[in-house]
């Protein structure tokens, strides 16, 4: 299999993981939107009880909680409804356009998701998470990937 070939496969793999991403991001938003603060934090708090309970340190329950915790103010909770519903309409509507062969959408899309790199940089040093983290090492293999692609498709179209 050539480079070019596992390349391309790995684009496609990449743009679907993204697509599933932003589908995600949008439900999160809609179901943090509706859903109260208080009452976020009340259900981390139930499904962690236990863990709590026996061992006070866990750190992915402290971890959970604390995530509630921080959301339960009303601007937070507004902060990220939007940044959820921001990140994945722009991701859902740029893949659709990517897949549907859109030649705009590719410099768009290699834009918007250096732009949240960049956020997500910033929001690293302030605050390390492996899983932000793992997510702008992602993001930024999508952009190389699909950087690389419309570099293909310029060149067939010249």
């Amino acid at each position: 299999m050539s480079t070019s070939s596992i390349e391309r496969r790995a684009f496609k793999a990449g743009l679907i993981l993204k697509l599933i991403d932003g589908c995600l991001e949008l439900a999160c938003a809609v179901v943090v939107w509706l859903v109260a603060p208080a009452t976020v934090d009340s259900i981390a708090r139930f499904f962690t009880a236990d863990e709590l309970a026996k061992d006070p340190d866990d750190v992915i329950a402290n971890y959970i909680v604390g995530l509630a915790h921080s959301l339960s103010s009303v601007g937070t909770h507004a902060f990220v409804a939007l940044y959820l519903l921001a990140h994945g309409a722009v991701k859902v509507a740029l893949v659709t356009a990517l897949f549907r062969r859109r030649r705009w959408a590719y410099p768009a899309l290699i834009v918007s998701l250096s732009l949240f790199i960049v956020y997500q940089a910033y929001r690293l040093v302030r605050h390390l998470s492996l899983a932000l983290a793992l997510l702008t090492i992602f993001d930024i293999v999508i952009v190389w990937l699909v950087w690389r692609a419309y570099r293909r498709l310029r060149r067939a179209q010249l």
